[in-house]
């Protein structure tokens, strides 16, 4: 089984893809720009954003350049992609576009009074949802760009808003001078189902496990995370010691939780449990890890391997592959 990595730098040309296993760079990819941004859509397909505010798109396997999104008047921040149906660019000017994977074909254009924190779909693909840094969300129908509904409660208290993809729903945590609450509102009725109990700091990142509904919550100023269990209203587990700076997690088909503070790749199991440490042959900072193995868009089902270590007990033998987001001293191996 063939475990790529694909690595990059915003300062540097080169695009580098290596086999984790064997430890060898398989091929790079020469840019003629230098990349702002690189995101991987249907498992093949890297678009890699560059100043201008164009999207290179390389076939991965051919390292070849198949084509161009270009009519953005400034740099693209962010890529959301659906399947292999609809994409969303986001621009330093608070303007979003939704375009037809397939073609390539631009769609509609939303543009926003307030800065756009962070794009997403709905678990269809039929909407899109656009969280502002005021801490509203608009959301818009996807083929006419219609806005269909927007959530405005307590916009002076927010203090933290992730949606969920996997269970269309949106974690919003408000703070007043009393007391500070945590909602997860539906996106099919635009209400809030839960008030989520025990969260007395600050939340700094949320990850939602839909395999099981558990939420892996990062504390802000805290090297802890709490797994809370969204059927149950209970929290399950507390994980400590973790790197307080950025943290990135990723869950495993048998719930395991893969936890990136930067220092270390660990495994824990949902319980909180430590099951090992990673070991790959990059001996600096990994500042992002996704694992894009065994994905579709509605229910994430990942494997992870790392030389003889098997992390699921899942006996497929499909493509997986990791992806890490690197500094600049792959440029040495080449």
């Amino acid at each position: 089984m063939q475990i790529r990595v694909i690595c990059y730098n915003t300062n540097s040309y080169k695009c580098l893809i290596f086999n984790l296993i064997l430890c060898k760079l398989i091929r790079k990819i020469e840019l003629k720009k230098l990349p702002c941004l690189i995101q991987i859509i249907d498992k093949n397909k890297l678009l890699v954003g560059i100043s201008n505010g164009d999207i290179q798109i390389f076939d991965i396997s051919t390292v070849k350049l198949i084509n161009n999104l270009v009519g953005h008047a400034y740099q693209v921040i962010q890529i959301q992609s659906f399947a292999d149906q609809y994409l969303i660019t986001l621009c330093q000017n608070k303007e979003a576009r939704i375009w037809n994977t397939r073609n390539l074909q631009f769609i509609f254009k939303i543009n926003q009074n307030i800065a756009v924190k962070q794009i997403y779909f709905s678990q269809d693909g039929q909407k899109v949802i656009l969280v502002a840094y005021d801490g509203s969300v608009k959301i818009y129908q996807t083929q006419t760009g219609e806005i269909i509904n927007q959530i405005n409660y307590n916009l002076q208290q927010v203090q933290f808003i992730k949606f969920f993809q996997q269970i269309d729903k949106c974690l919003i945590a408000y703070q007043n001078k009393q007391e500070r609450y945590v909602l997860l509102w539906d996106l099919k009725d635009y209400t809030y189902k839960q008030i989520l109990q025990g969260f007395k700091k600050r939340i700094k990142d949320a990850y939602c496990n839909s395999n099981n509904f558990d939420l892996a919550v990062a504390i802000l100023n805290s090297s802890k995370m709490i797994i809370y269990n969204i059927l149950t209203e209970e929290i399950k587990a507390e994980i400590e010691g973790l790197n307080d700076s950025k943290i990135n997690v990723q869950f495993t088909k048998n719930n395991h939780l893969i936890i990136n503070d930067q220092q270390n790749i660990l495994v824990y199991t949902d319980k909180g449990k430590f099951k090992q440490q990673l070991n790959t042959f990059i001996e600096k900072k990994a500042y992002y890890i996704k694992v894009l193995a065994n994905q579709n868009h509605i229910n994430n089902r990942k494997k992870l391997l790392n030389n003889d270590q098997i992390i699921t007990e899942d006996e497929q033998k499909n493509y997986s592959q990791i992806w890490l987001e690197t500094p600049s001293y792959f440029a040495a191996l080449i």
